[in-house]
């Protein structure tokens, strides 16, 4: 922490307060400082929840620093500029004493501590004990209050919180999924929810997450507090820069004022995760559901016999896409540059893309056979092209594989992508479902309640 002393042309001492780290304290208000200056010659203002103490002779003004209102390093084409201004606005930020913001320095665990437990409005505990090797610090008092605030495990540091360590993106996940299920018990069941869901980043379809990281990053996704890269990967490992930060901590900011079933993307992973279908997040209900004929308890995960002894098919989940949806947590995974699926959805149409794993009993096995011998409407769809959305990495039937790739006693899994009629369009029709045949019969129809 660095307390200087600046006298300006009219005699008034200005006090600035800075910590090395460029990370302000609470805002300093002109009645705070007034109040501060006492009978022993002493200013004293608040850093994060300890004090900067300046000695001052009785002659000496202390008067409080505005927030700086731009920075060296940071030009307005920053894409990261407005939520750095923003965050430098609240309090949460502050810049360096060279005049520079350094916005693609990383950020390390007792920033990121005490960053929280600023924008947080989480009802704070006790009891926390602050690890020993912030004891002393700066920033102590915010890792004590992000631990109280339910957003750090102190099991999880048992060989030290090593302070000064930069974050990774995974490691920001688990704390913010921490603090708002501390704050939401309807986030914690978000979090069980998606177990099982279905995450739209490069690292899920090669196998290479931890399983019981995908409620949290499935949480952080869903609310839209963070997202994946431009190359189709989340990039847990990664560090983040304080540019990211600034902008994590906004969205942050305002999905703690909300509840999860605000947000569309978190209902759909949600279902995703619990029934192996987003059927009623995009408006439709199976007949008799609440007698357990649904998707997950006749179809999901089970061996479905092909007509005429064609072979079998698996299907693990459905996904329903609204393709004039952009928002949707799923439409880049389907919808990217160079993509030629769109071409098959005709008007009212939704795209349906099935993961599924067939297995020919027979030679010449083509998407033709598996759309004729299937039990399911849904299934049998031609090969596509997914373009630039291959980066995702997820498991497609490209043209070039119609024929080749389909080989007797040999499974393959793949999206299936077919069309079926949106809510709206079903209903214009009589409310004709789609049937899913297994042990037992399902039909999906728009949901008219």
């Amino acid at each position: 922490m660095k307390v200087r002393k600046t006298l300006t042309a009219t005699g008034a001492l200005i006090l600035s307060v800075s910590l090395l780290t460029g990370f302000a304290g609470p805002a300093v208000t002109p009645t705070a400082v007034a109040a501060g200056v006492s009978n022993n010659k002493t200013a004293v203002a608040e850093t994060y929840r300890g004090t900067a103490v300046a000695q001052m002779d009785d002659s000496e003004v202390f008067s409080a620093v505005s927030n700086p209102t731009s920075f060296k390093d940071l030009p307005k084409s920053h894409w990261a500029y407005t939520a750095i201004m923003n965050a430098v606005q609240k309090g949460y930020f502050k810049g360096y004493d060279d005049g520079t913001f350094k916005p693609s320095a990383p950020v390390t665990r007792e920033e990121f501590a005490v960053l929280l437990s600023r924008v947080s409005t989480n009802q704070a505990g006790s009891g926390a004990v602050a690890f020993p090797d912030i004891k002393g610090k700066w920033s102590e008092q915010g890792v004590i209050d992000a631990i109280n605030k339910g957003f750090i495990n102190p099991s999880t540091y048992a060989a030290g919180f090593k302070p000064t360590q930069a974050m990774t993106r995974i490691e920001m996940v688990r704390w913010m999924a921490n603090g708002l299920s501390a704050a939401n018990p309807e986030y914690a069941q978000a979090i069980k929810d998606m177990a099982e869901t279905v995450l739209p980043v490069k690292e899920y379809y090669a196998g290479t997450l931890n399983k019981s990281d995908y409620g949290v990053i499935g949480l952080m996704m869903g609310t839209g507090i963070m997202n994946g890269y431009e190359n189709g990967q989340f990039g847990g490992n990664n560090t983040t820069s304080r540019a990211e930060v600034a902008s994590i901590l906004l969205r942050l900011e305002e999905v703690q004022k909300k509840s999860p079933d605000d947000f569309f993307n978190l209902r759909q992973m949600r279902e995703l995760g619990t029934q192996g279908i987003n059927a009623e997040t995009m408006g439709y209900k199976f007949d008799d559901s609440e007698n357990g004929m649904t998707f997950k308890n006749v179809i999901q995960g089970k061996k479905l016999s092909l007509k005429n002894n064609a072979g079998s098919v698996v299907m693990h989940h459905v996904i329903i896409i609204d393709p004039n949806n952009t928002n949707s947590i799923y439409y880049p995974l389907f919808f990217g540059e160079g993509s030629d699926v769109r071409n098959s959805i005709g008007e009212g149409g939704y795209l349906t893309a099935s993961l599924i794993t067939v297995t020919p009993n027979r030679d010449n096995f083509t998407a033709k056979t598996l759309y004729d011998a299937s039990t399911v409407d849904i299934l049998g769809g031609e090969g596509y092209s997914v373009g630039k959305s291959a980066k995702y990495g997820h498991p497609t039937l490209e043209y070039k594989l119609i024929g080749t790739d389909f080989k007797k006693g040999v499974p393959r899994k793949y999206y299936d992508v077919n069309v079926m009629r949106s809510p709206e369009y079903m209903l214009k029709i009589s409310n004709l479902g789609v049937r899913f045949r297994g042990d037992s019969t399902l039909i999906l129809r728009a949901n008219v309640n």
